[in-house]
């Protein structure tokens, strides 16, 4: 069963509220929720109605993984008698906590001052852009050498900040101890935001101000003390400013050539790996006079990061949307059929959560925050001292990953799950797929797969991983193995239909006259006649391959790279389809083939 569970802090308002898409002939619709007010009253409200809705849909949920065998009339009793003699009792309950932790979290103002962005994500007023730098920490540093400038934006666009720097072997008479250090506190405002383009906008730097005058000597303590102008922000009256979301490959490269010392980044076998996410996962100031480019980190007391997946598994549908005050979430997506699911989470880290320090505690963690419980025995994982080894499923926009497997369940209603999770600026995530044992489709591979193509954002767009699109109803998706080559055109393959027979397949083996004492690796390919089928590609259909040119990290390529991918022999490459209704291929994958 899947639990819903709220992070362990005392920011449990939510802001969207959970939206339960229809189950086709097995979930009936629940309602659709969105806002909160901005009283403790307003917040207990909205917090009872989403128990109330949440629960609805968990239970439906549940009889549907569960293995119930109820008709949709019996799904929909079920749930409104469920709803009357146990929701009301829960959500009540549920709705007292909620007041609890809005009363505390009350009393905990001024503890640290965390400015509230309710804003949108692509704003259009000068207002909006100033309230969204204000929840970032900017900084402006190489990530070599000891130099680095700091700055903070307040929502009325004022700041402040500070550059410091260090040359020990620059030494004179009364400084020969520790040299010199260069250093400036400054102060300043952000003003007359424009627009420039999607998430971009060009604003003006005035009032900077210092609190000891530039080029200011003075010798104290050992140490040569220089006053210096805001390295990044001086010698400028514009900067840019990129807000979370926008597409990365619109940002000049000399400003990603900062980000790049930095972030997005990692050394594997002493090879330089960049892993750079479509959307940029921060706020950015570039200073193009002066060529000087700015990352941020969330501030404390607010997620803004979010996990997200590049593509999205065909026949997926939303069930569950999370997303509250303080920026962690909850996403379900699942298939109408419950074989498979997918849940996307972020909540805050404990503090004495460590993944490099103690491993299997972290995963213990995500697996309560998740609501599982592992069979016993069944766990398995593996973290970062295997990344020179399984670099596309441990290293994530430069972030080490951890991965687990296990089963949970018993039975017919035993499930298998795999996940990548990550602690991040004090929030834990975790992206987990589970399948159950009757899963034809994104067991395995397909759903191994699945988990390389995980990506960071800036934005909460993409954090179901739905179609966004939906899926048309009456869906039915099947696999078909094939030596694929290219089309007539870039819209079409052709493949020649195959059939893997294993070693202990003594039916097929018979079929196609196959020794299994002649079998390589315990397996064999047959119907491999060379007779080729055109099939069409659809719009966004995703491709994994086990064998990258060029990057290990890249597993998953867009339709040029495939096309050139499958062109590399006269028989193409082996790949496992998955079809549609209408015979379009909506999911390739290259199976392993030892």
């Amino acid at each position: 069963m899947i639990k819903r569970r709220y992070p362990a802090d005392a920011n449990r308002a939510v802001r969207t509220v959970t939206k339960s898409a229809a189950l086709a002939a097995m979930i009936t619709a629940a309602a659709l929720m969105s806002g909160c007010g901005s009283s403790q009253a307003e917040q207990s409200t909205v917090a009872q109605e989403e128990v109330t809705v949440a629960s609805e849909a968990a239970q439906a949920m549940s009889d549907l993984i569960n293995g119930s065998e109820s008709s949709l009339a019996g799904a929909k009793e079920g749930a409104e008698a469920a709803a009357e003699s146990e929701m009301q009792k829960e959500a009540e309950t549920e709705a007292a906590e909620a007041e609890q932790d809005a009363a505390a979290g009350d009393a905990s103002e001024g503890a640290a001052e965390v400015y509230d962005i309710s804003v949108p994500e692509d704003p259009e007023t000068e207002e909006d852009v100033f309230k969204l730098m204000s929840g970032w920490n900017f900084e402006f540093a190489s990530g070599a050498g000891g130099w680095q400038t700091s700055l903070e934006v307040s929502p009325d666009g004022s700041f402040s900040g500070m550059y410091h720097d260090s040359d020990m072997g620059d030494t004179g008479e009364g400084y020969e101890e520790n040299g010199t250090r260069y250093h400036a506190e400054f102060t300043g405002r952000f003003s007359d935001a424009e627009k420039v383009g999607p998430r971009v906008f060009r604003v003006r730097v005035e009032d900077l101000k210092y609190e000891t005058e530039p080029d200011t000597v003075e010798i104290a303590d050992g140490t040569r003390e220089v006053a210096t102008d805001a390295y990044g922000l001086s010698g400028t009256d514009t900067v840019l400013v990129y807000l979370p979301g926008v597409e990365v490959a619109s940002l000049p490269e000399k400003y990603m050539s900062w980000v790049g010392m930095t972030q997005f980044n990692h050394i594997i076998n002493g090879e330089f790996i960049a892993d750079v996410p479509k959307e940029l996962t921060f706020c950015g100031i570039y200073n193009e006079k002066q060529d000087c480019g700015f990352v941020s980190c969330s501030r404390e007391g607010r997620n803004r990061v979010y996990l997200t997946n590049r593509v999205a598994f065909p026949d997926l549908v939303s069930v569950e949307q999370e997303l509250h005050e303080d920026g962690t979430y909850r996403y379900v997506d699942m298939d109408r059929n419950g074989m498979h699911v997918v849940t996307n989470l972020c909540f805050r880290a404990p503090e004495d959560t460590d993944m490099y320090e103690d491993l299997e505690g972290f995963i213990d963690v995500c697996l309560r925050e998740l609501g599982e419980t592992a069979a016993d025995e069944s766990l398995y994982y593996f973290g970062t001292d295997m990344i020179e080894y399984s670099a596309p499923m441990l290293l994530l926009n430069g972030i080490e990953t951890a991965y687990a497997g296990w089963t949970s369940g018993s039975n017919e209603d035993t499930r298998y799950h795999a996940a990548r999770m990550f602690r991040n600026d004090g929030y834990i995530y975790v992206y987990d797929l589970s399948s159950s044992e009757n899963d034809t489709l994104m067991a395995g591979e397909a759903g191994m797969f699945f988990l390389t193509s995980l990506t960071l954002s800036g934005s909460t767009e993409h954090l179901s991983s739905a179609a966004a699109d939906g899926v048309a109803e009456g869906t039915e998706l099947h696999t078909l193995l094939a030596d694929v080559i290219p089309g007539n055109d870039k819209g079409t393959i052709r493949a020649d239909e195959l059939v893997w027979v294993g070693w202990n397949d003594e039916e097929l083996q018979k079929k196609y006259g196959i020794d299994p004492d002649d079998m390589t690796n315990d397996y064999a390919i047959a119907e491999n006649d060379d007779v080729y089928e055109t099939y069409e590609l659809k719009d966004g259909c995703p491709v994994y391959v086990q064998y990258p040119e060029g990057n290990i990290l890249r597993s998953l390529l867009d339709r040029d790279a495939f096309i050139d991918y499958i062109s590399k022999t006269e028989t193409g490459r082996m790949m496992q389809l998955y079809l549609d209704e209408n015979d379009r291929v909506v999911y390739i994958y290259e199976p392993y083939t030892p």
